[in-house]
């Protein structure tokens, strides 16, 4: 049958120095791997900053071999990866942005950067079996959940300056103190800050 099979390979050895060599065989038959039997469990959403966010997946009983985790912004996710496709973190599906790509077993988590203050974000968790070439995503019943970053709170520090007024360069340089800043020169760079 098409998908993939597994089996153990053992070589023992007469050699007193050699061991047992065990060699696990992973085949495809067809043009993608089995396709995962069920859906991740849940996602949670910790840390939730206006600019950051921990989410961490809840593995089913049934484990897919790995997960591709899609954000977008203000809408839910309506676009589906194709089998057979390798994606990358960073890449766009229709609307939707491959933020992650979980192996099973791995801590199954990782900070969502890149996104922005007073926004709902809809997120959807695609089980797959496969290596690059041969993915097959479960498609038809994605893990989906939302998380809201809270409305940007820059104080009151700047409520009195006027970005029309023609001192205004002047004004954001007093507010701002530039006694708690140091000029670093694009030479000194390396010695003073990354060093």
């Amino acid at each position: 049958f098409s998908g993939s099979h597994f089996c153990t390979l053992t070589i023992t050895s007469d050699d007193a120095s050699e061991g047992t060599y065990i060699v696990e065989v992973y085949a495809i038959s067809g043009s993608t791997a089995s396709e995962p039997t069920q859906a991740a469990q849940g996602l949670n959403f910790t840390n939730i900053r206006s600019w950051d966010v921990k989410t961490s997946i809840n593995e089913s009983a049934a484990p897919a071999e790995k997960y591709l985790v899609l954000r977008r912004k203000g809408s839910p996710v309506s676009q589906s990866p194709m089998d057979g496709t390798t994606y990358v973190k960073g890449q766009w599906i229709g609307a939707a942005q491959v933020v992650a790509i979980i192996e099973s077993g791995d801590t199954a988590s990782f900070d969502a950067l890149g996104i922005e203050a007073g926004f709902t974000y809809h997120v959807a968790v695609y089980s797959f079996n496969g290596p690059a070439g041969y993915e097959n995503y479960l498609t038809s019943s994605p893990l989906t959940d939302t998380f809201d970053t809270p409305a940007p709170n820059f104080g009151s520090l700047y409520s009195a300056l006027d970005s029309a007024a023609p001192s205004f360069v002047s004004d954001l340089t007093t507010v701002m103190n530039p006694g708690n800043y140091f000029q670093i020169y694009y030479s000194n760079y390396i010695a003073t800050l990354v060093n």
